[in-house]
């Protein structure tokens, strides 16, 4: 339900823009069907079918599109911490393999040669 929410954020978007849309274009249809009933003052109920089309759309448009940015914003994010935690995660591997590495030579250089007196440290 809560995984991926910039992708259904995006998605909403889309539908909140066709409903408004379409309802732009019905109340255009609507203005236009009483245009087209109406003794008087026909071309106003054309001029604002027209006008409620245009509108309307752009309206829809406006709105839908700050929803859509910020599921956008929220898809990036979602992707960018995915790419943190895969370079963290890189990061802490090739630490472990250094320390690891470090241990093996210096475990290596303790048994590589015998300890003879020469070497110790006199009193």
């Amino acid at each position: 339900m809560f995984d991926n929410v910039g992708a259904k954020l995006m998605v909403i978007a889309k539908v909140f823009f066709w409903i408004l849309a379409i309802g732009s274009a019905i109340g255009a249809i609507v203005f236009w069907v009483a245009a087209g009933n109406s003794r008087y003052q026909s071309g106003t109920y054309t001029a604002l079918g027209f006008v409620s089309l245009i509108v309307g759309v752009l309206v829809a448009w406006l709105s839908s599109l700050g929803l859509y940015a910020f599921g956008q914003l929220v898809d990036d994010g979602q992707h960018t911490r995915a790419k943190v935690e895969s370079i963290y995660e890189k990061m802490a591997a090739a630490e472990r393999n250094e320390r690891i590495e470090k241990s093996a030579q210096s475990a290596n250089r303790s048994t590589s040669r015998p300890v003879f007196n020469d070497d110790l440290p006199s009193l």
